[in-house]
C-alpha cells in the first residue's frame, strides 16, 4: 500500500509540481485558493528547494493557521502561514547541516516578537550561537528568550548564564 502511494506521489510530482503544491496547500489551509501571485511564489520555492521539503514546510506551517467556526482558515492566518513557507524552508535547510542553528533561528523569532529591534536581527543569532558553543543548552537559551522583554535584559540573562556555567565548571 505504501509503495503504491509513493508511486502515485512521484507521478504527481513529475506531471505538475506546482499543481501538487497548490492542491496540498489548499487541503492544509481550506477556505481560500492560491492566486497567481501565490503560484509564482511556489514556483520560486520549488526552483530553490526540493518539492518534498516544500511539502514538509507546508505541514510545519499548520501551527500558524487559525480556523473559524466553519472550519475554514481565517484570512490573516492563511496569509501569515503562506508567507512562512520560505523562512521555514531556509531554517529546515540550515537545520540539516546544523540542528542547533535551526533552534537558534526559532529563538530569534521569539525575540523578534517580544523584544524587536535592529539588534535582534543583527546580533541575536551570533550571540546565542556563541553561548551555545560555550555550553549553554538550547532549552536554557529558549527559556531566556521567552522571559526577556528588552535587548538589555536578553544580554544580561545570556551573560548571567555564561557566568553561572563558568562558576559551575570551576567547582567541578
Amino acid at each position: 500500500m505504501i509503495h503504491w502511494k509513493k508511486q502515485l506521489l512521484e507521478a504527481e510530482l513529475e506531471a505538475d509540481p506546482i499543481a501538487l503544491a497548490v492542491s496540498r496547500w489548499e487541503k492544509i489551509a481550506p477556505g481560500f485558493s492560491v492566486a497567481e501571485e501565490g503560484k509564482e511564489k511556489l514556483r520560486k520555492l520549488i526552483r530553490q528547494f526540493d518539492i518534498c521539503d516544500l511539502l514538509t514546510a507546508m505541514e510545519d506551517c499548520k501551527k500558524y493557521l487559525k480556523f473559524d467556526k466553519d472550519g475554514d482558515v481565517t484570512e490573516d492566518s492563511w496569509g501569515k502561514a503562506f508567507n512562512k513557507l520560505g523562512p521555514i524552508l531556509k531554517a529546515n535547510e540550515i537545520g540539516k547541516e546544523n540542528p542547533a542553528m535551526k533552534e537558534i533561528l526559532y529563538y530569534r523569532g521569539i525575540l523578534r516578537n517580544t523584544v524587536g529591534g535592529e539588534r535582534v536581527e543583527s546580533d541575536s543569532v551570533r550571540i546565542m550561537h556563541d553561548a551555545w558553543k560555550e555550553g549553554i543548552s538550547l532549552p536554557d537559551l529558549r527559556e531566556i528568550c521567552e522571559k526577556v522583554d528588552s535587548w538589555r535584559d536578553f544580554e544580561m540573562h545570556i551573560t548571567g548564564a555564561l557566568v553561572d556555567m563558568d562558576m559551575r565548571n570551576e567547582y567541578e
